[in-house]
């Protein structure tokens, strides 16, 4: 209700009348949103379909991650109390958990009943839902790969600084991580002089190893790793290159 049912719009034209028109605004629902839940932050990238498919018409069947049923599944519990007092049928969300590797998401993906797929997780199942799941609008995010370029800096402590955050927090494991930093050969110029490439290298490892010093902040920052197999990769990291930080 609170979308506006009717809107006035105005485009000036010129020495022209303004072009005026007169809007009106409906629900157009599509049928059975299927909200595919992520393992690190499930309420912040679940919320966003979720009431965007609610508000458009559309039942929401919510299947989390397996390894973060919880947050979701709180979710569920209250948006059906919720509904039920406004008298809505409390079914128009519902909660579809399961078990590692049961694979439902796959199963639900296909029904015909499915009209949106909101999905936050790896590539690999992202492109088969984008392949598969054509009777569905689908929508993903996927893995990302952040760059960032250092060119120069009029703040390098600053700077140093800022990295070390960003590399630091929840693990490296947030989908706005950098991953890659493009440092010139040649090194970059700063308001501390210009810095080599190798100074520059060795400073941030220094940045990152100060920020995490304490454990006690670095408990805060870097929180748990999300599974194993990031710390498999972890081990594996040190086969790529020369290591800058262990």
């Amino acid at each position: 209700t609170r979308t506006p049912a009717e809107a006035d719009w105005s485009k000036p034209q010129g020495k022209r009348d303004p072009l005026e028109l007169r809007k009106s605004f409906a629900a157009a629902p599509r049928g059975v949103s299927l909200l595919i839940g992520c393992n690190t932050f499930p309420t912040w990238n679940g919320y966003p379909g979720l009431f965007a498919s609610l508000a458009t018409g559309n039942p929401v069947l919510v299947k989390p991650h397996p390894r973060a049923v919880l947050p979701l599944a709180l979710t569920v519990r209250v948006a059906r109390e919720v509904l039920a007092e406004s008298g809505f049928d409390p079914n128009l969300v519902a909660l579809a958990a399961e078990r590692p590797g049961e694979g439902i998401a796959k199963t639900l993906a296909v029904r015909p009943e499915v009209r949106i797929i909101d999905y936050t997780g790896s590539t690999a199942f992202g492109d088969w839902l984008e392949t598969n799941a054509r009777q569905a609008q689908v929508y993903t995010e996927k893995a990302g790969v952040n760059t960032v370029l250092v060119d120069s800096t009029d703040d390098y402590k600053g700077m140093l600084a800022n990295l070390a955050f960003s590399l630091s927090l929840y693990s490296g494991q947030m989908c706005t991580t950098p991953q890659n930093l493009l440092i010139p050969r040649d090194g970059i110029t700063t308001d501390a002089g210009p810095k080599s490439y190798d100074e520059v290298v060795a400073d941030l490892a220094a940045s990152v190893s100060g920020l995490l010093g304490d454990d006690a902040r670095a408990n805060g920052l870097l929180g748990a790793l999300v599974n194993p197999d990031v710390k498999a990769r972890l081990d594996a990291a040190a086969d790529l290159g020369d290591v800058a930080l262990a």
